[in-house]
């Protein structure tokens, strides 16, 4: 971050970003991996003392942990965002378009049972 003077990959600073942290919804941002990583001086002593029964369970969530930040920090450098906004708004648009099979198949099922009901009547009033 210091020597490119800024935080975000793939755009310039600022613009849309995630409520509280304004991390970037739409580029990398460093920041990401920068945070983890310094919250690594805490996970580290609550997992040990909390969860840890054995040094070698602490040495494992550190190599995973290491596994994480390094993915983030991979991630940030490629210019891609934590959270990759085309695949929620794929799965936004699938979602909409179930809706709208559904409803229509509703509709067709609705419309087919008033030809039901207005045929009964017919019959009925013969």
């Amino acid at each position: 971050m210091a020597s490119r003077l800024a935080h975000t990959v793939g755009s310039t600073d600022g613009g849309e970003g995630l409520p509280f942290v304004n991390w970037s919804r739409n580029n990398g941002d460093l920041r990401v991996a920068h945070f983890m990583g310094m919250h690594a001086l805490q996970a580290f002593p609550l997992f040990a003392f909390y969860f840890a029964k054995t040094r070698r369970a602490v040495a494992l969530f550190a190599a995973f942990y290491l596994l994480f930040v390094m993915s983030l920090f991979i991630l940030a450098l490629k210019g891609r965002s934590l959270i990759p906004t085309q695949a929620i708004t794929f799965a936004l648009n699938l979602k909409a378009n179930e809706v709208s099979n559904e409803i229509a198949d509703q509709q067709s099922a609705f419309i087919r049972s008033l030809d039901s009901i207005e045929d009964a009547s017919a019959l009925l009033t013969c």
